[in-house]
């Protein structure tokens, strides 16, 4: 899954896989609940491996750094609960594309 700002030139983009995913979907929703506190970090690790954090710098957002990748991709709270909607659809899909191809292999 890429990320990327298409309301921004030049940002960088991000790339998670299914295990990212869940994770940021999960933080969106918990950065919601916790606003105006702050919540504790979340780290992926794997192919893609990745941490959220909840900045409160001059304007709330959600953050996405990636290992190795020194640019921070940046989520403001506007986008937040369409993306954790396409992220629910996507996460879904992924799962049952997972669970048929399991099932084929059998």
């Amino acid at each position: 899954m890429l990320f990327d700002r298409p309301d921004r030139a030049r940002y960088p983009q991000a790339a998670l896989d299914g295990y990212g995913a869940e994770v940021l979907c999960g933080y969106i929703m918990a950065a919601r609940l916790a606003l105006p506190n702050p919540i504790p970090d979340e780290i992926v690790d794997g192919a893609f491996a990745s941490r959220f954090s909840l900045s409160h710098r001059d304007v709330v957002s959600l953050v996405l750094t990636q290992t190795g990748a020194r640019a921070r991709f940046e989520i403001p709270p506007q986008f937040w609960d369409r993306l954790y909607a396409e992220l629910s659809v996507v996460i879904a899909h992924s799962r049952e594309l997972g669970r048929r191809s399991t099932y084929q292999l059998q």
